[in-house]
């Protein structure tokens, strides 16, 4: 659904920050205390609203809330009216665990698309740069994302199967392309596990060293929170890109790192573990759907790396 986006009094800010952990319980993030004020919504198909009852407050005249989980731009947000009499019909806010005017630079009159809480492949908002250390933390996917990794995978898929020999072939029962777990599985049942691994390390740490840097790596050293890499490369690589170009990452989570490949959520679960960050304040920046399906699934809000500016 669309809306049209308005100035507030800042009225709902009291009730935000009085029942923050009330929130927290319901969207698994905790809210900017503030509201995106939206009105003249149309096309109004979010699911069957949250109600909560008996909510202690000073604001007169309101026995509750109603919540709609959602998304916007890739943002976890949620629609919250006040169950009060004299609240505006054509009145909507909007909360999120960032300002979201601030972020994606909104004014008002602008038109805001408001999505499902599922989908957080979008990229009609363009998000600015410098105000995405106000999530607790920001991890980032590497190759497409902060640099571009230049791998020739056809000669490395060639390798692979010349590692399993002649009567296996290792990518015939992977039907998900995204997904390596499967070919790591069964090199692990054919005790090839370690030498694989090194195959793909060394291939990728080539690359590396002839990788060129993305706009987005530029502005990582001025970031004030925590930050992480989340990546299917390897940790060798990760390290030659992070030797090259004086990256220091409070966490790295590669293909070493876990059983588990994205879209599994592990990988990225594991990442927020080690910086001490929940994932509904959590921001991960990538440039692949499977990026979006494993922010998804791991709780956390997602940007394509296209919407940074």
């Amino acid at each position: 659904m669309h809306g049209t986006l308005i100035s507030g009094k800042s009225a709902a800010s009291t009730l935000i920050s009085e029942i923050e952990g009330v929130l927290y319980s319901q969207l698994s993030f905790l809210p900017y205390n503030g509201t995106l004020n939206l009105t003249h919504i149309y096309d109004f198909s979010l699911n069957q609203p949250i109600i909560i009852n008996d909510i202690v407050n000073i604001l007169d005249n309101c026995d509750g809330i109603e919540l709609y989980p959602c998304s916007i731009g890739g943002i976890k947000s949620a629609l919250i009216r006040p169950l009060a009499k004299n609240y505006p019909a054509s009145k909507f806010e909007f909360i999120a665990p960032v300002s979201l005017r601030d972020l994606f630079s909104l004014s008002n009159g602008d038109s805001i698309r408001i999505s499902s809480p599922n989908n957080l492949w979008t990229n009609e908002l363009k998000a600015n740069v410098d105000y995405i250390d106000s999530f607790d933390g920001v991890v980032f996917d590497l190759d497409g994302t902060l640099v571009n990794l230049p791998v020739d995978w056809k000669t490395v898929r060639g390798a692979i199967k010349e590692l399993f020999g002649p009567f296996i072939d290792p990518f015939s029962i992977n039907r998900d392309k995204n997904d390596h777990s499967i070919l790591y599985g069964l090199a692990h049942k054919h005790g090839i596990h370690t030498e694989l691994l090194e195959l793909l390390s060394f291939h990728e740490t080539e690359g590396a060293k002839k990788a060129f840097p993305l706009p987005l790596l530029n502005g990582i050293s001025n970031l004030e929170c925590p930050i992480g890499i989340c990546t299917k490369n390897s940790q060798a690589a990760v390290d030659e890109i992070s030797d090259r170009f004086g990256l220091n990452f409070n966490s790295s989570i590669t293909r070493e790192s876990t059983l588990e490949d994205k879209p599994h959520p592990r990988p990225l679960q594991k990442c927020m573990e080690e910086l001490h960050i929940s994932p509904g304040n959590t921001l991960f920046i990538g440039n692949e759907k499977t990026d979006s399906e494993t922010a998804l699934r791991a709780g956390t809000n997602f940007l394509r790396v296209s919407q940074l500016v």
